[in-house]
């Protein structure tokens, strides 16, 4: 009987650490349900303007920022990350346009992949979304 009792502490943690990973499961999932009522969320959408991107030309980069039906005019911070290759070629300030547009004019000197993501905070809220885009 003496030799059962040294298992005694082992089983002690490991119930302890069973109960701590049911308690967070059950936890996790009960701040992300509140029954329907949560916030809407801050939405983004890029654009880019032309449609089409031509290496050398210039293009108008745009982020939509809307909550639920509303456009956002006074968003904290709206930014575009810009990148090659998954390498990032810095951050850029877009400026307001109106209606909930931000936008920011670029030209891409060469053809390639690239990607956008969008940087915006708005409403207590961060939204980054990312686009893919060819430049031809």
């Amino acid at each position: 009987m003496a030799g059962n009792n040294r298992f005694l502490p082992m089983l002690i943690v490991l119930g302890g650490f069973a109960l701590a990973v049911c308690a967070c499961s059950s936890s996790n999932g009960a701040a992300h349900s509140h029954g329907g009522d949560e916030p809407a969320a801050v939405r983004v959408q890029i654009t880019t303007v032309p449609e089409t991107i031509r290496a050398g030309q210039p293009v108008r980069i745009e982020a939509k920022v809307t909550l639920g039906e509303s456009s956002i005019d006074d968003a904290k911070k709206v930014e575009f990350e810009i990148g090659e290759d998954g390498q990032s070629q810095g951050l850029f300030t877009a400026k307001h346009q109106g209606q909930g547009v931000y936008s920011l004019d670029k030209t891409f000197e060469h053809k390639g992949s690239y990607y956008i993501i969008a940087h915006v905070r708005a409403k207590g809220m961060h939204s980054m979304p990312k686009k893919q885009l060819i430049v031809e």
